[in-house]
């Protein structure tokens, strides 16, 4: 918790490191409670690792409260180990004038769901709703938000986009409800895909429910392939292949990653899915 008026020089790290005993899988159910008071600000990172820790299921609840002119940067980095099943809930409230940023950084587990619901309680609300995914094999990534606009004169902007390579499957449900005295919402969506492999798969949908006539709303989904024309174009400036390739991805990516407010966590979630793209 943030007393009120209270701005936090630092950001507070939350680390979830999994290791089971053996061959026995494991459950465990971490609950998250996030209260930011009137006036104040914090940034918080969530880091959920499991590399090599066998098979385990991680069941997260996270509950997070940002109050009247408040500010929250919540940013979450998945990369639990390849044999687990990573299954996260985060509801927020948000109050008057108050301006939320998250982000999701999906890269880890054999199937992660990470289901995320903003409810803008209050007029003059900012909330920035985005993430990004780079899986591979077989892994399943499940990104599904819901952004309600309970009243007037506030903005939403949600931007998420993968990388799926391999027979890996990606999920993403994005709803923004806009209710009927919500007038001036602003709201806006975006969704695209990058598919490395033949394999490969996007399920999307984007969905807008207004039920108010004064608002600005949109969204968009694409999914497809590298583009040959972009990667001619580096090869023909001596790029090798590969490094065009990498080249092409983080670009695609960075848009995504470019959502991220704080500098310093962009700068890491940046390189992680660099380490992921060096891998492939």
């Amino acid at each position: 918790r943030v007393a009120a008026g209270v701005k936090l020089a630092s950001p507070v790290e939350l680390v979830f490191i999994a290791a089971t005993t053996g061959d026995k899988a494991a459950l465990w159910n971490p609950r998250i409670t996030i209260d930011i008071a009137d006036g104040a600000e914090a940034t918080v990172v969530e880091h959920h690792a499991g590399a090599n820790a066998g098979t385990y299921v991680s069941n997260i609840v996270a509950d997070v409260t940002v109050g009247v002119a408040a500010r929250l940067h919540h940013y979450k980095l998945q990369a639990e180990g390849l044999d687990a099943w990573h299954l996260a809930n985060i509801s927020t409230h948000l109050a008057r004038d108050a301006v939320y940023d998250t982000f999701v950084l999906n890269l880890g587990a054999r199937l992660s769901r990470h289901e995320a619901r903003q409810v803008l309680d209050g007029t003059g609300i900012a909330a920035r709703v985005s993430g990004a995914y780079a899986i591979s094999g077989n892994q399943v990534s499940d990104i599904t938000t819901l952004i309600d606009h309970a009243k007037p004169h506030c903005t939403s902007r949600e931007v998420v986009k993968g990388v799926i390579d391999g027979a890996a499957r990606a999920v993403f449900q994005g709803k923004i409800i806009v209710r009927p005295d919500a007038q001036k919402t602003d709201g806006y969506q975006l969704n695209r895909a990058l598919l490395l492999s033949d394999s490969a798969e996007i399920n999307s949908k984007p969905e807008l429910e207004i039920y108010a006539d004064d608002v600005k709303c949109s969204h968009g989904a694409t999914a497809g392939e590298l583009d040959e024309d972009q990667m001619f174009y580096l090869r023909a400036r001596g790029i090798p292949r590969d490094a065009a390739r990498v080249l092409l991805i983080g670009a695609f990516l960075d848009e995504a990653l470019d959502e991220i407010i704080d500098e310093t966590v962009r700068a890491y979630f940046r390189a992680r899915a660099e380490a992921w793209m060096g891998a492939r």
